[in-house]
């Protein structure tokens, strides 16, 4: 069952690979054209603005981290080097990101045919091409798509058999996984099939160890360099990143749903949950956590769950598998049915992960009867690497980086059906057809498919903030208000939004709602204070801003701006010692040595005023009119 010519001519395979390739192409180019008629094109939210900001990071403060990495570190120095090359362009990202896209695709091509058939490489490829998500994660700045072109660049390299590879080759494909489990720290668990597939070529017994050790080498290579940062820093031994123990709580919890969902004291964003984790950990213990430790106890709070209630547990995991294998694309970023909905973007129907998922099951399992080594093999990568997603949570993206095995198995089964059919093994072809027709209805007809359309609404809404068009952002706001007048956030936004638009007593009763049933009023209460002192109501801004400080004594923003309440009110005294209350609590919080300098400046005291602007300088020295400030202080 090796050849396929009995049944469907090379030429005609060709034909199809190159209309499939030729569909992918144009799928791309009308995506960016679809694309960049919303703010979604010039804008980034959540974890791709999170990466974007890492990848600026480097740019300006070197190519070390100064702390211990909180998130897969292979994406940020890929942007960084990037945005080194070619400036700061999300556009040429998503064109080197369609790229490897479509470089994907010829990966699991040749990993069909050479590991199977013409006839599977092509089926596969064609499956991958139409899938409609991988395009779309290309289209944004998550690691999804370069966990997917080294994962599978990994596994071609190994597939490209001959009978003598060099030792360089054998090396670069540990260097390639390594990247990979860079890139996507829960890829780790696959490196034992990878390892016994290197181990698996041809060759004797001491030839095919050197083969397998020079693989561990390449990978070493890769992840030692982000271990021994992170002991640097933090001075604990971290493969990569350091905030699984939160994951994984966030999938094992009393209030878990198999996805992610965050628990009710993290606010969503990775700029703060992190920091939200460590202080609910603090609040918990009552002694002081730095980020690692506070990973350790969430982790171990995720374990007393399960002790707790097993049954809970097993009931959750047979969930989350449920959603893994689901045709249901579930978002924690941009949201794919959003962009159909409502930006009409990739609106047609192509190939859904539910469609291809049966043939994809049926098909590892005729692999794994045959028991052929290399197919085993990558069945258990595939089973390892979706058993680490579902132990900790599932989402769309993260299973995007086995997608190709799953493409490479589902092209098998639809050419084992094809060959039953040419064969006329008609008992064979309705018992495989009833399988597949009885594994695809629960995946396509039962199961979750509703999304929060406030949250996606309120996402388009900042994203419109931050591109300056805030009479989009204020129509988006209250598209989400009107499917819920209560929510917090949107309440929020519209007292934002309001107030960038000069309705500022508006604004005032939006921050005023948003208070009412809000898991995090500070924020809406200092904006409340900010708007009050917008229309010169400094005493209800004091008020608010005492009313934070009761709660929080070191939040140095309300600090902040009472300090300039005060000074608006002619008390420089009381100003100058808020300011200089800040600078002992966050040396690096930059408004107060400049108000600072405003202060002394007005004093008459250059060369204290002077001091302050230096200060300055070394934080940002291209803080507002720092350098005519620095000017007039002479």
């Amino acid at each position: 069952m090796s050849h396929t010519r009995t049944f469907l001519p090379r030429k005609v395979l060709n034909s199809i690979l190159f209309g499939a390739f030729l569909f992918g192409i144009l799928m791309r180019i009308v995506y960016q054209m679809q694309l960049s008629k919303t703010p979604y094109f010039t804008q980034v939210c959540l974890d791709p603005e999170y990466y974007h900001r890492w990848a600026l990071r480097l740019l300006k403060n070197g190519w070390l981290d100064d702390t211990v990495f909180l998130g897969n570190p292979l994406y940020p120095y890929f942007l960084a080097v990037i945005y080194r090359i070619f400036g700061t362009s999300f556009t040429v990202v998503r064109c080197i990101q369609h790229c490897m896209g479509l470089l994907t695709c010829f990966f699991v091509y040749r990993i069909g045919m050479r590991w199977f058939s013409r006839f599977v490489g092509v089926a596969a490829c064609t499956v991958l091409l139409l899938y409609p998500v991988v395009v779309f994660y290309e289209g944004s700045l998550v690691i999804a798509t370069l966990s997917l072109f080294l994962h599978t660049a990994g596994i071609w390299i190994t597939a490209e058999r001959k009978s003598r590879k060099p030792v360089w080759l054998w090396l670069l494909v540990g260097i390639v996984f390594g990247l990979a489990y860079a890139a996507r720290g829960s890829l780790i668990i696959t490196a034992i099939p990878l390892w016994l597939l290197v181990w698996s070529k041809d060759g004797a017994f001491r030839q095919r160890l050197g083969y397998a050790a020079i693989y561990g080498v390449g990978a070493a290579l890769i992840l030692f360099p982000f271990a021994l940062h992170n002991f640097h820093v933090g001075g604990k031994w971290v493969l990569t990143t350091s905030h699984w123990g939160e994951a994984f709580y966030v999938g094992n919890n009393p209030n878990a749903n198999g996805g992610n969902t965050q628990p009710e004291f993290v606010r969503p964003s990775p700029f703060t949950e992190h920091e939200d984790f460590r202080l609910e950990a603090e609040r918990r213990t009552g002694r002081k956590m730095n980020l690692e430790m506070s990973s350790r106890y969430w982790f171990h709070r995720a374990c007393i769950f399960i002790r707790s209630y097993p049954g809970k547990f097993i009931r959750l995991l047979i969930l989350k598998t449920f959603y893994f294998f689901h045709s249901y694309e579930r978002p924690d970023n941009i949201n794919i049915y959003f962009l159909r909905t409502y930006q009409r973007i990739l609106p047609f129907p192509f190939i859904s992960y539910g469609m291809f998922m049966p043939f994809a099951v049926v098909g590892m399992i005729l692999c794994m009867l045959r028991k052929r080594r290399v197919s085993m093999l990558l069945a258990l990568a595939y089973i390892l690497y979706g058993a680490s997603i579902i132990l900790f949570f599932v989402t769309s993206r993260y299973r995007v980086p086995s997608v190709f095995l799953s493409a490479v198995f589902a092209g098998y089964a639809f050419f084992y059906l094809i060959f039953l059919i040419v064969k006329k093994k008609n008992k064979a072809v309705l018992i495989m057809c009833g399988i597949l027709l009885l594994a695809g209805i629960p995946l396509n007809v039962f199961g979750p498919k509703k999304w929060n359309s406030v949250i996606e609404c309120n996402r388009l809404g900042t994203l419109y903030t931050q591109a300056k068009q805030a009479e989009q952002a204020y129509r988006w706001y209250m598209r989400a208000y009107k499917i819920n007048p209560k929510d917090p956030l949107t309440l929020y936004n519209l007292g934002i939004v309001t107030r960038e638009l000069q309705r500022h007593h508006e604004s005032v009763e939006w921050f005023k709602k948003a208070l009412i049933n809000n898991r995090f009023p500070e924020k809406a209460r200092y904006e409340l204070a900010a708007t009050y002192f917008q229309l010169n109501a400094v005493e209800s801004a004091i008020e608010q801003l005492k009313f934070i400080l009761s709660e929080n004594a070191s939040e140095e923003r309300a600090l902040n701006l009472l300090a300039i309440c005060y000074a608006s009110q002619n008390n420089y005294e009381q100003a100058r010692n808020l300011w200089e209350k800040i600078i002992v609590l966050n040396p690096d919080y930059i408004d107060a040595p400049y108000n600072l300098g405003i202060y002394w400046l007005n004093q008459g005291k250059k060369q204290v005023a002077r001091d302050y602007f230096f200060s300055v300088s070394r934080l940002n020295p291209d803080y507002k009119n720092l350098h005519n400030l620095l000017k007039e202080s002479q």
